[in-house]
């Protein structure tokens, strides 16, 4: 109920809000098979990550809709799954009331607003529910079976092996699925018969290679290779990791019975185990997990639930809290191996307590409770500055916590206090290139460009292929009027990152600046293209076509920059100025078109037709107009100057120096004419043709020396 708004988060940016692979325009095949096609080994999550994008773009009320229905299916098909477990285990007695509080209890627990609010972790939970829809139909299938109802059965294998591969599609944790099916098949239907398990050998065998086969298809060739690599992004050993590892898991087991919005946490700051004893609980947490794994081996006859319920916890845990160079904790991983503890809880209660209304009203208290305490968790995710401000309270030493409330507090343009909050990250991590970059884009937002330069420079000094960082070095240098430099970072960024939208954007308007249209406009449809929401992209692509003469052009363009995003200012003055140009001149456009249609010789009909044009933003035709005229009459000292006006703005600066050379014929004694004239040369870089014509422009009386010192066309 409070989380429909909640921001996009941590891993959301580069997952969804900068994934140019799930930008979906249509619903064609050919464009649902390039987000399937994507780099991305989630191609699953991924397409419904697309779909929301290609429904209502990056509009997170959508998104988290579809977080909280994949997880109430997921309580449902837990629902499902226990109730025939249960059938299965022979508890006719709790078959439905244990199963609904168990599936009741998953979907309120508080260790559970990871996966389903935070967005990106759909991953997780899409994964998980996928999961169990695979094991319920299995279990369906087994019952087909032994109904004898063969065709049924099949149908149903397929359907699991399919519901299976999705969920390896959602997140490669499912790739445990096989081996937690052996074991399910084991347990409730062959009720732990050993004779079964030793015949039974090639399943064993094929369970461990299809865990063998997901991974060497995600680690490639050289897995060795690859999990070593892993580790040069952590600041932790593989040895040091297998150590942690079981405090995290029990940290898991006790945040799932006992998740208290003060015990949860986005960014954990867990210390690392250097040893058995360092710190002591180390030794302590893997002799725990060595006592748990034996109670399930020892119960396993006299209570089997129980057994199972543990062995499916940390079965489903083996992938990423053991040997992969994965950060340390994460709470979303604890969605999947959480179900069958919640099944054996109801049931523990259930069986325990009496009466039975007793029990179930204990059963109801803790639902309620796990309720309001995932409402005040939630509450947090609703507001990002206070959801970091909550995390590094909790992990203090944390460099990227500190960085992600600095990115919190930028949104809010509450400038000064992100930029001590990226101070604080760097202090802790001097390597942390994000935080580095962010400092940067919070002076420029300050109007510091040339501070924010050093700052992306100490981010490129550490991470040379930086691209965000050559990005946003070259609008710095776009602020700092230093073009030259602005490109280049541009371009560079585009060379690590080809789908950098912005970066392409920014080109465009670079080459929009130097005269050169028809490069602008392909530049600013490449980002259109890369990202068809940019409002920015839209409105700098009409200011193009209104520079290349396009009026009509451009006002669609204006239309849709203020249709994606309606509080866009300048692209709404932008439409209306242009609208009421066209309003204004249109008519009288269309008049002075159809008489010089009847006089296709009149200078002075091609001259005024060229001036309406010109106000009205068709570049264009008001060249053509003007050249149309001069070639009638080459002396029209009026139409020479527009004509030379209007070649210097579109940068055709030969062109424009031309028309100057022959109006100084015709007007050899007027000063500006000279003075035009050197700011044509000057621009070309010819100097002593400058120089010669600003001299000529002084001996005629040009005498607005402020003006000569402070016009930029002569700065060389």
């Amino acid at each position: 109920s409070n989380t429909l708004h909640a921001p996009f988060e941590f891993d959301d940016g580069s997952n969804i809000v900068e994934n140019p692979h799930i930008r979906m325009k249509s619903l064609s095949l050919s464009e649902l098979t390039d987000v399937l096609k994507s780099r991305s080994q989630r191609p699953a999550a991924n397409l419904t990550f697309a779909l929301n994008y290609y429904l209502h773009g990056y509009d997170v009320t959508g998104y988290h809709l579809v977080n909280i229905a994949i997880h109430i299916l997921a309580g449902l098909l837990l629902f499902l799954v226990a109730k025939n477990t249960l059938a299965l285990a022979g508890d006719d007695k709790n078959s439905i009331v244990a199963p609904m509080f168990a599936g009741l209890l998953f979907l309120l627990a508080p260790v559970h607003t990871q996966a389903v609010t935070y967005i990106v972790q759909r991953m997780a939970s899409m994964s998980a529910m996928l999961c169990m829809l695979s094991l319920f139909l299995y279990i369906k299938a087994r019952l087909a079976q032994r109904e004898n109802r063969k065709k049924r059965a099949a149908l149903l294998f397929v359907l699991c092996v399919a519901a299976w591969l999705l969920g390896l599609g959602s997140k490669q944790t499912a790739a445990i699925m096989p081996v937690m099916v052996f074991l399910y098949e084991w347990y409730f239907f062959c009720c732990l018969d050993r004779g079964w398990l030793k015949r039974q050998a090639k399943w064993i065998v094929v369970c461990i290679l299809l865990l063998l086969a997901v991974g060497a298809i995600y680690l490639g060739r050289s897995p060795i290779d690859k999990i070593l690599a892993m580790y040069d992004k952590q600041t932790f050993t593989m040895g040091q990791r297998l150590l942690t590892e079981p405090r995290v898991v029990l940290l898991y087991l006790s945040l799932i019975f006992f998740g208290h919005p003060s015990r949860l946490n986005l960014d954990y700051d867990f210390p690392v185990s250097t040893s058995l004893f360092s710190p002591p609980t180390t030794i302590i947490a893997i002799t725990g997990l060595f006592c748990l794994l034996a109670v399930a081996v020892f119960t396993a006859k006299k209570y089997r639930l129980f057994s199972f319920a543990i062995l499916w916890f940390l079965g489903c845990l083996v992938i990423e809290s053991s040997f992969l160079g994965l950060a340390l904790v994460f709470e979303h991983r604890a969605y999947l191996p959480s179900m069958f503890l919640f099944v054996w809880l109801a049931c523990f209660v259930l069986q325990k307590i009496k009466p039975q209304p007793v029990a179930v009203a204990i059963l109801c208290a803790t639902a309620a409770l796990y309720g309001i305490w995932t409402f005040q968790r939630n509450a947090l995710w609703a507001d990002d500055v206070a959801l970091w401000q909550d995390t590094v309270k909790k992990s203090p030493n944390s460099s990227r916590a500190y960085n992600n409330l600095g990115l919190a507090l930028q949104n809010r343009n509450e400038l000064e206090k992100a930029i001590a909050a990226y101070k604080k990250a760097v202090a802790i991590n001097p390597y942390n290139i994000k935080a580095y970059n962010n400092i940067g884009l919070s002076l420029r937002d300050l109007g510091q460009p040339e501070k924010a330069v050093s700052f992306f420079k100490k981010a490129l000094a550490i991470a040379p292929a930086y691209a965000d960082a050559h990005y946003n070095i070259g609008l710095a240098f776009f602020d700092m009027g230093k073009m030259d430099l602005a490109k280049k970072a541009f371009e560079r960024a585009l060379e690590i990152n080809p789908l950098c939208d912005k970066a392409w954007n920014n080109l465009g308007i670079i080459m929009m600046q130097s005269g050169k249209t028809e490069k602008a406009i392909k530049y600013q449809r490449r980002c259109l293209e890369i990202n068809p929401l940019s409002a920015k992209a839209y409105n700098d692509l009409g200011n193009a076509s209104l520079y290349a003469g396009l009026p009509e052009k451009a006002i669609r363009f204006f239309e849709k920059a203020v249709c994606m995003d309606p509080t866009y200012i300048d692209a709404s003055k932008n439409l209306e100025l242009v609208r009421d140009n066209i309003k204004r001149y249109g008519p009288v456009i269309t008049i002075l078109r159809q008489r010089a249609a009847k006089n296709p010789n009149d200078p002075m009909l091609c001259f005024q037709l060229g001036r309406f044009c010109q106000a009205a933003g068709m570049r264009d035709k008001d060249i053509l107009q003007y050249e149309k005229a001069i070639a009638i009459k080459p002396d029209f000292k009026e139409c020479l100057n527009s004509l030379g006006i209007m070649y210097a703005t579109i940068n055709d600066l030969a062109k424009a120096a031309q028309c100057y050379e022959k109006l100084a014929a015709l007007l050899p004694d007027n000063p500006k004419v000279y003075y035009n004239l050197a700011c044509l040369y000057a621009r070309q870089n010819k100097k002593d043709m400058a120089v010669r014509n600003l001299k000529k422009a002084l001996d005629a009386g040009y005498n607005d020396l402020e003006h000569i010192r402070a016009d930029k066309d002569l700065d060389n």
